[in-house]
């Protein structure tokens, strides 16, 4: 889609062929605990899981966009090009604000008046 190429190796039984080194042991390159080079596990899993064990509230940015991305049929780049140039643009910003709204207003307590269920969020107020 974006002009990139894979090439696999895959030998008769499935599985990916070693090419290069093939004569040199495996190596696994691994950062810290919660990455893992070709796993595609997120930096900060560890912080998320910590997050969700202690039952600490919180908004999944990184999920919010997982979601999104797998509705469209973009490549990656594409995808974070709408919303990005290193920082979120306005269609960023809009994308994020209304991924977390739902989440944050169920959070807060009391809610907003036009969040509340049976309440006329403009109250009283005359049109004139």
């Amino acid at each position: 889609m974006d002009g990139s190429a894979t090439i696999l190796n895959i030998a008769s039984t499935g599985e990916r062929k070693r090419v290069n080194y093939a004569d040199r042991p495996c190596r696994l390159n691994t950062y810290g605990h919660s990455f893992t080079q070709c796993n595609q596990v997120r930096p900060d899993q560890e912080f998320v899981d910590f997050l969700r064990v202690q039952g600490i509230w919180f908004v999944d940015g990184l999920e919010k966009h997982r979601a999104a991305f797998l509705a469209f049929r973009v490549s990656p780049r594409a995808y974070a090009d709408r919303f990005s140039i290193g920082h979120y643009i306005p269609l960023g910003n809009h994308f994020f604000t209304f991924a977390i709204k739902g989440a944050v207003v169920d959070w807060l307590d009391p809610k907003p008046s036009a969040y509340r269920q049976g309440t006329d969020p403009f109250g009283s107020v005359s049109p004139l």
